[in-house]
């Protein structure tokens, strides 16, 4: 993850089994205390001193990976880059622990959107070879066929690959029934009044597909800067709120 190997697969010594560990330790915990307001001033809880250890190896591991993904980049690099850790670093932050805290979320909210994501990308790609003809040459001319390993410098030249996963994500939004507001007051839009205390939704999976041509073809050339379809795009895309 992110040129950081957990051993994963090592049952013994890995890294990555820890840290699913944690990760479970901290959700128990915290999901309790959603029941007991008292929870945090219950120090002779085991559970509870168990979860600010995992707490604690999980800011270190976070903070192991920003720590080396600075030391492989240079900041115009990170200024340049579009990965999460890259907008992590270039986000003001009070500290390197809000940051980590952060990334943490990240980990534990979106490995399941994540495979979603990628399972309907990789879908949509085995139905177009033409387009994965063109992912293989990019990757190719970008990387060179002796690379076993893809670094942050080369996912940055992907440009087409970038193409492509937006327009996944625009034509299988994993948060495809949007999210619900009630109307705090009587809205006036076009010719019509919504009153108050209406409950508005607005699904991902309509608002992308709003002004552009053929939208229900997967067309990862929409995305190319000179794409008649782009300016819409870029108001209407809503992958997943501000996520």
């Amino acid at each position: 993850m992110f040129d950081v190997d957990y051993h994963t697969l090592d049952v013994d010594h890995g890294e990555g089994r820890q840290l699913m560990t944690d990760l479970s330790a901290g959700a128990k915990t915290f999901s309790q205390g959603l029941f007991n307001p008292f929870q945090s001033l219950m120090f002779w809880d085991q559970d509870l001193r168990n979860a600010k250890g995992s707490a604690l190896r999980l800011y270190q591991c976070q903070k192991k990976l920003l720590d080396n993904f600075r030391a492989n980049n240079t900041p115009e690099e990170i200024e340049k880059g579009v990965s999460i850790m890259a907008h992590l670093l270039k986000t003001p932050y009070k500290s390197d622990m809000e940051r980590c805290g952060d990334m943490t979320t990240f980990l534990v909210a979106g490995h399941d959107t994540t495979s979603y994501t990628i399972a309907w990308i990789l879908v949509e790609v085995t139905k177009n070879p033409h387009i994965r003809l063109k992912i293989q040459e990019e990757i190719t001319l970008a990387v060179g066929i002796d690379v076993t390993h893809m670094s942050q410098q080369h996912l940055n030249k992907l440009v087409y690959l970038d193409y492509v996963i937006k327009e996944g994500m625009r034509l299988w939004p994993v948060a495809s029934t949007g999210s619900a507001r009630i109307a705090s007051k009587d809205i006036k839009f076009q010719d019509m009044i919504i009153p108050k205390g209406y409950i508005l939704n607005l699904p991902q999976y309509c608002l992308n597909r709003v002004g552009i041509k053929d939208p229900e073809s997967f067309n990862p050339d929409r995305w190319h800067p000179d794409s008649p379809d782009l300016e819409q795009l870029k108001v209407s895309f809503l992958p997943f709120v501000l996520g």
